[in-house]
């Protein structure tokens, strides 16, 4: 739907933080003027009162649209929108942008649940999955193991250490990781939960064409790598595929509002991904990247290689591949230009099917391999 006025004050009542945008219209579109958050109250109303009252003037005169987490539990929810049902009005509303053929998927992180959104032709599908990295962290790790959690761990950690952080994570979801090593227990558990909904995923990879990653450990990581590597370690996408983040945690209160995805969201880049089987340190492919020099630059990708080249936003690339047998891209269209991001085009050798890290010693090496070639 369109929005009337020229404010709109959007809010998401999470499980543990809720957070409030003021948009203003710029004739054409709206953009975002303040943000601001705060831990959730017990009562909706009283959370959506003191969002107006902190953000002054222009939010007492804005239309108020607000979203609702499954997990959150404050009193007065009638007549607001659970995120459930914001994001498939959103999925409608994006559907009307993907006309070549080519599909794209939304994977939101929560606290409590998580969700996974579906767009390719008549496919239209929102799955949701009880798992989260706040209330629903104890819940995956009763229906897991926590070697999953520590084979992404950089630094051996005692599995009742893991055990102890989740539950407390659980009890107060709106803690903040205060060290690196609580970061890396919550980017562990952001990976397995990924890997789930990527399970639910209906048809083959090289059939997307955008990721959208939504949720506070992907949105608040330290830097934008660290959800671009998340994402790798735990989707098992083959081909080429452009990725965005919500950076600002927007999109479960845009819903069905007529506003300008691409204004709030970050372009990260393209990752491509390669299918094969080889041994490690064996030529993967040799790739050749038009970034509008002289001479193209030449990149020789091994097995078990992640390799960042940095390419601005607003600038888009051309690649030719020479691939030895057993090698595949899945999907690939000579023709398709490299889109680039904050992270830039990322080519991922370590091969597909992807074989997990194991929580032991050439494991922890490899993942310290791999955090540093974003860096």
């Amino acid at each position: 739907m369109g929005v009337g006025g020229d404010r709109l004050l959007l809010i998401d009542i999470g499980s543990a933080v809720s957070k409030a945008y003021l948009l203003v219209s710029t004739g054409a579109f709206f953009q975002l003027s303040r943000r601001a958050e705060m831990l959730t109250l017990d009562s909706a109303a009283e959370v959506v009162g003191r969002f107006r009252r902190e953000m002054g003037e222009e939010a007492g005169r804005s239309k108020v649209v607000v979203s609702v987490s499954p997990a959150a539990s404050p009193s007065g929810l009638e007549g607001f929108k659970l995120e459930g049902q914001v994001f498939r009005a959103l999925l409608d509303r994006m559907g009307g942008d993907m006309g070549n053929g080519r599909g794209m998927l939304i994977f939101e992180v929560g606290a409590g649940k998580s969700w996974k959104g579906e767009l390719l032709g008549d496919l239209k599908e929102l799955e949701e999955l009880n798992y989260g990295v706040g209330q629903g962290a104890r819940r995956l790790l009763d229906s897991s193991c926590e070697s999953n959690l520590a084979r992404w761990l950089s630094e051996q950690m005692e599995f009742v250490q893991i055990g102890d952080y989740i539950g407390n994570k659980s009890i107060f979801p709106g803690q903040l990781p205060l060290s690196s090593r609580s970061l890396e227990i919550e980017e562990a558990l952001c990976r397995e939960i990924l890997s789930e909904l990527g399970k639910k995923v209906k048809s083959d990879w090289q059939k997307y064409e955008r990721i959208y990653l939504s949720g506070a450990v992907l949105s608040q990581a330290p830097d934008v790598s660290h959800s671009l590597l998340i994402f790798l370690d735990a989707i098992p996408f083959e081909g080429v595929v452009d990725v965005w983040l919500d950076r600002l945690g927007i999109l479960p209160v845009l819903g069905d509002l007529s506003v300008e995805l691409g204004r709030f969201l970050t372009p990260l880049g393209s990752a491509v991904c390669f299918s094969h089987q080889l041994k490690e340190g064996e030529v993967v492919a040799r790739i050749f990247l038009d970034l509008g020099l002289s001479e193209e630059l030449s990149v020789v990708a091994r097995s078990g290689d992640l390799i960042r080249v940095p390419v601005a936003s607003e600038r888009s690339v051309s690649m030719r591949l020479e691939l030895p047998s057993g090698v595949e891209l899945m999907g690939w269209d000579p023709d398709r230009q490299l889109s680039g991001g904050e992270v830039g085009v990322v080519i991922d050798a370590r091969g597909r099917p992807f074989n997990k890290p194991e929580a032991d010693e050439l494991g922890r090496r490899k993942v310290c391999l791999w955090r540093e070639a974003f860096r």
